[in-house]
């Protein structure tokens, strides 16, 4: 039982960082979470486990996290092509019968918030079993199968009862089954081979923690904008232009990432921490201004989900700073 402790805490991170720091799924809501958590759990720990397999990088978590997102939100839910479900096709770029907007910002959150963030924190928490795949085929199959589960149910619900008036067109579902498929393939590829680099004489200086987590802050503050452009450039052609920057504000923050965690940069857990918390912070202020509107019970139930998190947050600081300290004796 011990050695899936790390399996289970996955399992139940992710729903809560996705969902109920996000403020999607408030608590008021709390029958809905079982559906949830097979589907974000069960994806987040077949996600890491795939990945994991093959490398300890992030490329292919990213793929796989993005192949999550199109079934998500494409096949099981269908907010990439509704009319009217979570006014996805209020924010603008609607065309071909596709929310654009909805789809970039939905994509890039399941990435980072639904799953590198929670996997992230996970191996933090057990850095000893970072590298290493954590389940079996027996478990992976079953993980698989929560997840598969999950999705069966909430498309079930949403078919039936929350957009029974809506069928996503047959060549939607099927460009972004074929999608899916691509990102997944691409994902699970063999790894190339690497040619040694010669060290470098002088090592590049490390970037600090706390500039890693204001570049994590701002980056998500940005991106969080989708949601939030203003009328009048939700429409048209227009609409390109905040959508092409983020994606270039992205590409330009994750080379220089890689840029800062490349080895002799002495890139470290407190910096894979900042990077989180700026990224969560974000999503905390987005949450609560999500449900200002909501019950006490709900902003209350937003109030101790944040307070969970930064004590989380908190405590791996420490125990991460207390053992660099440590180790330098």
């Amino acid at each position: 039982m011990k050695r899936n402790v790390p399996v289970l805490t996955l399992a139940l991170l992710s729903p809560f960082v996705a969902e109920i720091l996000f403020g999607a799924t408030p608590l008021s809501r709390f029958a809905s979470l079982p559906p949830l958590i097979l589907l974000y759990g069960g994806g987040a720990v077949l996600i890491r486990e795939l990945a994991r397999r093959i490398s300890s990088g992030w490329d292919r978590v990213a793929w796989l996290a993005a192949a999550y997102a199109l079934v998500e939100e494409g096949l099981v839910m269908q907010t990439f092509f509704s009319t009217d479900l979570f006014d996805a096709s209020t924010y603008g770029g609607r065309a071909f019968g596709v929310n654009w907007v909805w789809v970039e910002a939905l994509i890039g959150y399941h990435i980072v918030w639904s799953i590198v963030i929670p996997i992230v924190l996970v191996e933090i928490c057990f850095p000893e079993r970072r590298t290493e795949p954590w389940l079996g085929h027996a478990g992976t199959t079953a993980a698989l199968a929560c997840y598969a589960l999950g999705a069966l149910a909430i498309a079930i619900t949403f078919r039936r009862f929350v957009t029974p008036h809506f069928q996503a067109s047959a060549p939607h579902v099927i460009a972004t089954g074929i999608i899916t498929v691509i990102f997944v393939a691409w994902a699970l590829r063999k790894p190339a081979k690497m040619l040694a680099k010669p060290l470098s004489k002088a090592p590049a200086r490390p970037v600090p923690a706390p500039l890693a987590g204001l570049a994590a802050l701002s980056m998500a503050g940005l991106c969080v904008q989708l949601f939030k452009l203003p009328q009048p450039i939700r429409g048209g052609l227009r609409v390109l232009a905040p959508m092409l920057l983020a994606g270039c504000l992205v590409c330009a923050f994750a080379a220089m990432v890689r840029s800062w965690s490349a080895p002799g940069r002495g890139w470290t857990d407190l910096h894979r921490l900042a990077l989180v918390a700026g990224a969560l912070a974000a999503t905390m202020v987005y949450g609560v201004a999500a449900l200002k509107t909501g019950s006490p019970f709900d902003r209350g139930g937003q109030a101790v989900s944040s307070v969970v998190i930064l004590l989380l947050l908190g405590a791996l600081a420490y125990r991460v700073h207390d053992q660099s300290q440590t180790s330098s004796l």
